[in-house]
Parts: C-alpha cells; structure tokens; sequence
C-alpha cells in the first residue's frame, strides 16, 4: 500500500487486509521450559481460527503505515480488562 494506490474517483478510504489461519498446531513452544495454546492466549475468533487483519489509514496524504489486529475473543473480567490497559513497567510495580 503507497500513497498512489489512490482510487481513481479521488475517494479516501480506510482499507482492511485480513487472513484467517485455521488448522493451527495444538501447542506453541515458548522456550524449552514453557508453553501456551492459541485459546490460553485469547487469539482465537469465535470460530476459533486465528485473524489477522491489517488497516491502512488511506485518508492521509503520505503512505499510510499498517495497524496491526487480532481479531479474537477476549476476557471480559474487570481484573483482566485492568491487567490490559496497564503498561508493563506499571505491572512489575504492582
């Protein structure tokens, strides 16, 4: 995406790019002592595959650099919501 993939009738529009991965590998090693699962992580969508989705910002007039986002099911614990607005440095201190 570069700042003349313009449409040619001149709109400005947000563009959506996304992937969905199913079939995904039952366990993710972290290091030789840990590791996790896709669920245990909340990466999975409602259909339990993984979603990637990156959106370009295309009203800008310079090349519009990617957000990247899971879409995926998330906690709705008040604890665990708190745990995620919090920067790291913040939750070592905790």
């Amino acid at each position: 995406m570069d700042s003349d993939d313009a449409n040619i009738k001149g709109a400005k529009n947000d563009v959506r790019i996304g992937c969905t991965f199913c079939d995904l590998p039952r366990e993710l090693i972290i290091d030789a002592d840990s590791s996790t699962t896709f669920f245990e992580e909340f990466l999975l969508n409602d259909d339990g595959d993984l979603q990637i989705v990156k959106h370009f910002d295309c009203k800008v007039k310079t090349t519009p650099k990617p957000k990247t986002f899971i879409i995926a099911n998330h906690p709705s614990i008040d604890i665990v919501n708190i745990c995620f607005n919090k920067k790291l440095l913040n939750l070592e201190k905790e």
